[in-house]
């Protein structure tokens, strides 16, 4: 199956204004909005923007220089394909920001790219490698808001402001969910601007959200994609419809875009998410329902605090250390307090219920699925 490197080959020499940016093009950028374009695109103004190879360029370079390291290995082929593309190459940068505050349980990028004079696309990025990142997802399950989202509404309310004509909103992960909430409390006046709001196996939304106003407005505007053993898209609640990419990867791998299966300018469609996404779905699901919002939130906070306690700040040094953290992890669950413990005990014990309650259904209604590829274009929404 081909992927977006091939897209990149296949339509990289097709401009904007002569065919419209589509599904695959919006993932691109969200993809781009991973790349760590510190001191190199501005943060602030249209006037200051530069051009994508350019930026691309100067990252190269601090690559090779070991000043950074791209989160992913394909990060590399996919910049070098970016560059060169008629498609994207001369696409202007600006409004780069990136925010790591621990202390407020705060991870938020953004980068702004515009692809015509009257369009405009804000791509937020997903969780990053910080432990931090992955706390504020976290927070999300018991959180009215974080910190995060509330960065994605004033960022989207500066663009809007300073721009003008069509806007395109996406993200991938965490920044799907950036997109979609901004998108939802930004004002009618911008709503009514915004094309569509691209979430690329975000994950979902509280009550609070769902039934706002501001979501109702915009939720025919929602492009929301998942892979088959969608895990992080399948994390909380959606009202509106997703579809189903086929991933060449498996399990939780799925979650990496670069493994999406494209089909043209549109995506390689399933009937239904599997078995595996249905199965932890429900398991989600019920274990969250079963607790109250007090006790997911002490849980998590017990769990990070246990993790904290091995002094690591990214996943990468979690797995690299692992042998060392392992030692300091088992030695702080000792130490814990008798209350902690129980409740960890606890809220262990809800989930695998919840698991062992889920299975059954998902068992008998094996083979009951129709899942095959939809070879044809995505349909309109």
């Amino acid at each position: 199956m081909a992927n977006i490197f091939d897209y990149l080959k296949w339509r990289g020499d097709i401009l904007f204004n002569q065919v419209e940016i589509n599904d695959v093009d919006s993932l691109i950028l969200c993809r781009l909005s991973y790349i760590e374009f510190d001191n190199i695109v501005p943060e602030f103004g249209i006037e200051k923007a530069i051009p994508l190879s350019q930026a691309v360029k100067s990252y190269l370079k601090l690559v090779t220089q070991g000043k950074t390291t791209p989160l992913q290995n394909e990060d590399i082929e996919f910049l070098k394909e970016l560059m060169i593309s008629p498609r994207f190459k001369d696409k202007l940068l600006y409004n780069y920001v990136n925010k790591i505050d621990a202390d407020k349980q705060l991870q938020f990028s953004a980068v702004t790219i515009q692809l015509e004079k009257d369009t405009t696309y804000i791509a937020f990025r997903g969780t990053d490698n910080t432990l931090i990142g992955w706390k504020e997802d976290i927070n999300m399950g018991f959180l009215p808001s974080v910190p995060a989202q509330l960065e994605a509404v004033e960022y989207l309310k500066n663009i809007s402001a300073t721009t003008a004509g069509r806007l395109y909103v996406g993200g991938h992960s965490k920044g799907g969910n950036l997109a979609v909430y901004s998108s939802s409390y930004i004002d009618k006046a911008t709503q009514d601007r915004i094309v569509f709001v691209y979430n690329n196996d975000g994950p979902g939304f509280n009550d609070g959200v769902i039934k706002s106003t501001g979501y109702a407005r915009i939720i025919n505007k929602i492009k929301t994609f998942v892979p088959q053993s969608s895990v992080v898209g399948m994390l909380l609640g959606h009202e509106e419809k997703y579809k189903v990419i086929h991933s060449s990867n498996s399990g939780i791998m799925q979650h990496d875009l670069y493994s999406w299966d494209v089909l043209g300018n549109s995506f390689c469609l399933l009937e239904n998410v599997d078995n595996s996404s249905k199965f932890i779905d429900k398991t989600l699901k019920e274990w969250v329902s079963n607790m109250s919002i007090t006790q997911r939130e002490q849980f998590f906070d017990a769990l990070f605090q246990i993790i904290s306690s091995t002094k690591a700040t990214t996943m990468k040094e979690l797995r690299t250390n692992w042998f060392e953290n392992t030692g300091v992890l088992l030695k702080t669950i000792k130490n814990t307090n008798e209350e902690t413990k129980r409740l960890i005990s606890k809220t262990l014990f809800i989930l695998f219920t919840s698991a062992k309650n889920s299975l059954p259904e998902i068992v008998n209604n094996a083979g009951k699925d129709n899942i095959g590829i939809v070879i044809q274009k995505s349909k309109t929404y």
